[in-house]
Parts: C-alpha cells; structure tokens; sequence
C-alpha cells in the first residue's frame, strides 16, 4: 500500500497537494462547529453517585439544588441608592424574573439580613436563582441572563458564579486557542523551512504532531535525493519507508488515546476525539 501511495505521491505531487486543499477547505465548515459537537462540561455521568445524590436531594429535601449567580450592578451615570439607580436596577431584575428557569432575583430591597448595597463603591449586588438541569442548561439561561444585564443602559453588571464563570473560562480558551494558531502555524513553517532538524514544544498536539512527523518525512527524503538525485524516486522511497513508520506511529498513539473514549464523563471523551482526529489528520497517510 505504502509502494502505491509513494507512487502516486511521486507521480502527481500537485494533485496531491490539491486534494489535501481540497478536504482542508471541505473541514472548514465543520471545523467552526468543534466548540458545539466537542464539549469542555465537566458533568458528571447520568448513572454515576454524584447525579444520584442529585436527583435523592431535589426529590426527598424542600428545597431543591439551584445553581446561582451573583450580579454586581454599577451605576452608570446614576448613583446606586438614588431613586433613579432603583428605577433602572428594577426594570432589570423585572426582566430577569421573566426569563424561563430563573427562580428568584433578589437585590438589596427584597434580600434580608444581607448587606447588598455600596454607596461609596456606587454599586449593589443582586442574587440569581437557577432551577437548571445540568451544566448545558445552566450556561443556556446564563446566557439569557447575561443579555438581559447587558441591555441595561444605565447599569453596567458583572457576572460570577459557576455557569458564568466556566463560560468566561471557555472564550478565554478558544480565544487562546486561535490565537496559537495564528501565530503558531507560521512559525512552526519557518522553522521547518530554515532548520530541519530543530523541534520545538509547542502547546497543541496537532501542531506537535505535525511537526514531528514532517521532520521525519523531511529528513529521509533529504537523505534519499541525496543517494538517488531523483526528486520523484527519493518521495517514493520516503514514503515506504518514513511514510509507513508515520503511519504506524500515528496509529499506535490513537490506539492508545481510545481509552479516553472509556469513561463516561463527556470532556474527557471529547479530548480523545479531538485528539485522534489530528493524530488521524497529521499521519495519514504518511503525509
């Protein structure tokens, strides 16, 4: 098989190099919705203790568990505590308690025996229930939530709490993910271009994996052109040889990230898909 591909590799190098542009082009419709089908909620497993003790707690006690937010309410504009901080901070928290899953909104009126209020800071804090299913529900009606605070004019909100925070964890990450890619694809190109032999640490598997494999291949074709001055028999020697070395590589890794699709805990399966795929991507077919 690896005899066939190096011919063909050798034989039609830009037909080659198109068909990778092709199927690149192809993944990037479904590369945008990896944050949607690959997914970074610690949950617990339906079946495991801690769902269990869930469903005992919100079934046999009064009060059932909520997931909670705190809003801390800034005047913009308005000083907190005048009339009309308390007419803008009403309107709000009037939406709020509108919004599906939302079981109570309470500010430094309705709160008892809390100090909610600020002058000198020009702020208030407001406390927001969820009756939520799960983690994915949660972050859902956060979000509402968050729209709702968002179009406030004249209050400007900062939100915490566990659904809120793991959503700013997520931006954070993708956004740092992208970053890497910006800037870290290119380098990773020059250095393969300037010095062939130098590897680098890099943050992402994909590009890790790249890299290591395209030294490889790089260097046995180098060593081939030089025993054979013929660029098309040095890539079909390359590819029998570093090509089925890659390949075989590759695939002992994924064997092994498979038992990260073991657990039934849904981010951590999500990290050996994610990471199977590049491996997949990055090693076939011995580049």
């Amino acid at each position: 098989m690896f005899a066939a591909l190096g011919k063909l590799t050798s034989r039609y190098p830009r037909w080659v190099l198109g068909g990778w542009l092709l199927v690149t082009l192809v993944s990037l419709p479904f590369g945008a919705r990896v944050g949607e089908v690959l997914t970074a909620q610690p949950d617990a497993p339906p079946g495991g203790a801690a769902a269990s003790v869930r469903r005992v707690l919100s079934e046999s006690f009064v009060q059932a568990e909520e997931e909670a937010l705190v809003a801390v309410a800034y005047g913009r504009g308005v000083q907190a505590g005048s009339a009309a901080y308390d007419e803008a901070l009403d309107e709000v928290t009037s939406s709020l308690r509108t919004l599906p899953g939302v079981t109570y909104v309470r500010d430094y009126h309705s709160a008892t025996g809390l100090v909610l209020l600020d002058t000198e800071a020009n702020f208030s804090v407001v406390q927001i229930g969820l009756d939520v299913d799960g983690l994915a529900e949660a972050k859902a009606a956060t979000l509402k939530v968050r729209a709702v605070l968002d179009a406030a004019p004249r209050l400007r909100f900062a939100l915490s709490g566990g659904p809120a925070t793991m959503l700013e964890l997520e931006r954070v990450s993708q956004s740092d993910a992208r970053r890497a890619e910006v800037f870290g694809l290119p380098i990773s190109l020059i250095i393969l271009l300037i010095a062939v032999f130098t590897q680098t640490i890099v943050t992402m598997l994909g590009l890790a994996a790249g890299i290591d494999y395209a030294l490889l291949i790089v260097s046995r074709f180098r060593e081939e052109l030089r025993s054979t001055f013929d660029a098309r028999l040095a890539a079909e020697r390359t590819t029998r040889s570093a090509g089925k070395a890659v390949a075989l590589s590759g695939l002992t890794v994924m064997v092994a990230l498979a038992a990260l699709l073991v657990p039934p805990v849904s981010f951590i399966r999500s990290i050996g898909v994610g990471a199977m795929v590049v491996l997949l991507v990055s090693g076939a077919p011995g580049r």
